[in-house]
C-alpha cells in the first residue's frame, strides 16, 4: 500500500488527520508557525544553553556511547569475531585509529564516571547543589574530561611512562 493511499485512508479520520498531515509535511516549523499567526519568540533565538545542560547532555550521550559500543562488542564477540584482534588489526593498518580509539574509550568512561560520582555527592549532599556552584562544577568537569581525555588519546600509555607516570608491571611484581 503506498503512502499516498494510506494518508487519503486516515483522512477521513478527523483524530489522525491533522497530525498525520502535520508529521507529513515538508515545511519547517518556524514556517508553519508564521503562517498559523505564531511567529517565534525573538527570547528563543537570544537563549543561551546553560553549561550545567550542555554536561547533563554529555553525560547521557557519553552513557549511550558507551552502552552501543559494548552491546556492537558483545555482539561480535557472540557471533565469535575476535574482537581484540579486529581492533589490533585496525589500529595497526588505519592511520591515527590508536589515538582516536584511546580519545573515544578514555573520555566517555571517564566523563560518565565522574559525573556519577558527582551525582551521587549531590543526592548524599543536597545542600551542594545551587546556582552558583552546578555550573562551576559542570564547567570543571567538561574541562577536566576534555584534556584527560585528549591527553589519553594523543600521548595514551607510552606518554606517561616516558613521564614516569605508568606502573610497570616488572615494579609490580617485586613490591
Amino acid at each position: 500500500m503506498s503512502l499516498q493511499i494510506l494518508i487519503k485512508k486516515l483522512a477521513r479520520c478527523t483524530t489522525v488527520a491533522p497530525t498525520l498531515t502535520r508529521a507529513l509535511s515538508t515545511e519547517s516549523y518556524s514556517t508553519a508557525q508564521e503562517a498559523l499567526g505564531r511567529p517565534i519568540s525573538p527570547n528563543v533565538t537570544i537563549y543561551k544553553f546553560p553549561v550545567s545542560a550542555i554536561s547533563s547532555i554529555a553525560n547521557r550521550v557519553s552513557g549511550v556511547g558507551m552502552s552501543l559500543a559494548f552491546v556492537g562488542g558483545s555482539a561480535l564477540g557472540a557471533v565469535g569475531a575476535d574482537v581484540p584482534g579486529l581492533i589490533y588489526m585496525a589500529q595497526d593498518s588505519i592511520p591515527l585509529f590508536a589515538p582516536l580509539s584511546k580519545l573515544l574509550v578514555a573520555f566517555p568512561a571517564t566523563y560518565h564516571v565522574l559525573c556519577s560520582v558527582r551525582h551521587s555527592l549531590w543526592e548524599y549532599k543536597p545542600e551542594l547543589i545551587n546556582n552558583a556552584d552546578g555550573p562551576k562544577s559542570s564547567r570543571h568537569g567538561l574541562h577536566d574530561q576534555v584534556t584527560t581525555g585528549g591527553e589519553e588519546g594523543v600521548r595514551g600509555e607510552e606518554g606517561r611512562k616516558k613521564e614516569g607516570r605508568g606502573i610497570k608491571v616488572e615494579e609490580t611484581r617485586r613490591r
